[in-house]
């Protein structure tokens, strides 16, 4: 058993069988996180990337001043998760339709959880200032000021 393993309780296949679940409903979206004591990286996201008209998944590593890119292909991304969670506890997957929280106990425990989105669409960050303003002329200010009052953000 190699030593990596034994971190998390030897539960390395149950790891595995939940992301092979994961991946037959083609995931857009990872967020890994809550490292455990000792890691050089703070947080690692995955997101899935048209590059050169090809799809591949771009895995963003953040330390605590850098961030490193890698693009993958599919295939390959499972092993790079599995190697990527020795070091964390939790990892947040989105798909089409369901979210999934996959969390690893300080006894070495698998837990998962997935819950359907509502909508069925992956949460994409909006600019500040998109808006649906049919009438041009409403300057920039007001616009503003409108996205503000509707949403009822607090200044």
């Amino acid at each position: 058993m190699d030593p990596k393993d034994r971190i998390i309780g030897g539960r390395m296949d149950e790891l595995r069988i939940k992301l092979e679940e994961v991946f037959r409903e083609n995931p857009t979206k990872f967020v890994i996180s809550n490292p455990k004591a000792g890691a050089s990286l703070r947080k690692v996201m995955i997101r899935l990337i048209t590059l050169r008209g090809e799809v591949v998944y771009q895995i963003e590593r953040f330390t605590e001043k850098q961030a490193f890119h890698e693009n993958l292909q599919k295939d390959a991304l499972v092993e790079a998760v599995l190697s990527i969670m020795q070091d964390f506890r939790q990892m947040d997957v989105w798909t089409e339709s369901f979210q999934y929280a996959i969390k690893i106990s300080k006894k070495g425990k698998v837990l998962s959880n997935r819950h359907k989105i509502q909508g069925g669409a992956v949460p994409v960050p909006v600019p500040l200032l998109t808006l649906r303003i049919t009438d041009w002329r409403v300057p920039l200010k007001a616009a503003c000021f409108l996205r503000v009052r509707r949403k009822g953000y607090l200044m």
